[in-house]
C-alpha cells in the first residue's frame, strides 16, 4: 500500500481543515481525531475499507455512499463520534400545540431545547451503560 508523503499529507489535512464548511469539516476533524487517538479502531476501519474497496478510490467511486453504509463499523464510528461530539449543543423547537412531555407541559409557540451532548451522556437514555465518556463503536 502506498503511503502518503510528508507534503502530500499535509496538503490532505488542509483540504480537509479549510475546504470543507462548517459542519462538514467539524465532522471530519472530529473523525480524525478519534481515528488518530485510537490506532487499534483506525487499523480496524482501515482493514475494512481494504477488502471493501480492493481497488481503492476506483471502487469507492463505483459503489458511492451505498458502499460505504454496508460498512457497518464505518457507520458505528460515524455514529459514536456524533454521540460523543454533537454538532450542536443543543436543538431548539417550537411546540405547534399544547402538549405535556414527561410531566411537562409545554404550550404552543413555546421553544423547547434539546441538550445533544447531555443525550450522548445519561445513562438512562443508553440502557445504563457506564461507559459513556468512551470512544467505543462497538456500543452501536
Amino acid at each position: 500500500s502506498k503511503r502518503l508523503t510528508h507534503d502530500e499529507l499535509v496538503d490532505q489535512v488542509a483540504v480537509l481543515f479549510f475546504g470543507g464548511y462548517d459542519t462538514t469539516s467539524n465532522v471530519l476533524s472530529f473523525c480524525l481525531n478519534y481515528l488518530a487517538r485510537n490506532m487499534d479502531i483506525q487499523d480496524h476501519l482501515r482493514s475494512l475499507l481494504i477488502k471493501a474497496f480492493p481497488n481503492g478510490e476506483e471502487d469507492i467511486i463505483k459503489s458511492g455512499i451505498e458502499g460505504l453504509e454496508k460498512i457497518t463499523y464505518f457507520s458505528h464510528f460515524v455514529n459514536e463520534v456524533g454521540r460523543i461530539c454533537p454538532l450542536s449543543r443543543a436543538l431548539a423547537r417550537d411546540c405547534l400545540q399544547d402538549t405535556n412531555i414527561n410531566g411537562y407541559s409545554v404550550k404552543k409557540g413555546e421553544t423547547v431545547m434539546v441538550d445533544n451532548i447531555g443525550i450522548g451522556k445519561r445513562e438512562d437514555f443508553w440502557n445504563n451503560m457506564k461507559d459513556l465518556e468512551q470512544f467505543r463503536p462497538e456500543r452501536w
